[in-house]
């Protein structure tokens, strides 16, 4: 997939966010190795995150920082080890989305502004067609449980209208409608 941003992009924004400076490894999930990264790791990620690699140069060794980015998204993750010390419980740690539009905004301007705001888009239309679906199953619902309560009222009136002509029944609706119940 074809991003509008690149690695330099990602060291950059990491840099202005306060982090070292990132020498383009991440930490290959497969092999457990650091490697040179790649956009496809950020791109074609069967695991909607990479974990970029940073040399620390205090303790001569690497520690990583767990990732999720794309054009739409920059969101750094943290791993808590679990009490009993089996495995550990993954949260979102912070979330730079608007920061990492922004940054793509000032240096890509109208070309990343387009595919932005058609994102945007996409993604506001279909919460509205969402929300539209939700609303009209609530109101069938209510419809149906009030119809149901209404029921017996329905009955009685059929029975009622039998004895009634039909100048008596529109009267008696107009009443009862003017009447503020």
């Amino acid at each position: 997939m074809k991003t509008i941003y690149t690695l330099e992009d990602i060291k950059n924004f990491l840099i202005e966010q306060g982090y070292p400076e990132w020498n383009y490894e991440v930490f290959d999930r497969q092999t457990g190795e650091i490697r040179r990264a790649t956009i496809e790791d950020f791109t074609n990620n069967l695991y909607n995150s990479t974990e970029l690699a940073f040399y620390v140069k205090k303790y001569g060794d690497y520690c990583g920082l767990e990732v999720a980015i794309s054009s739409f998204k920059f969101v750094t993750y943290n791993d808590t080890p679990n009490i009993m010390g089996s495995g550990s419980t993954r949260y979102e740690d912070k979330n730079f989305t608007e920061a990492w539009a922004e940054y793509l905004l000032n240096k890509y301007g109208a070309d990343y502004a387009k595919i932005l705001y058609n994102y945007s888009q996409i993604h506001k239309t279909k919460i509205k067609a969402q929300e539209n679906r939700e609303i009209l199953t609530q109101v069938a619902e209510i419809k149906k449980k009030y119809k149901l309560k209404a029921s017996p009222y329905e009955n009685l009136s059929g029975l009622a209208e039998q004895y009634l002509d039909v100048s008596e029944i529109i009267k008696i609706q107009e009443d009862v409608a003017n009447s503020g119940v």
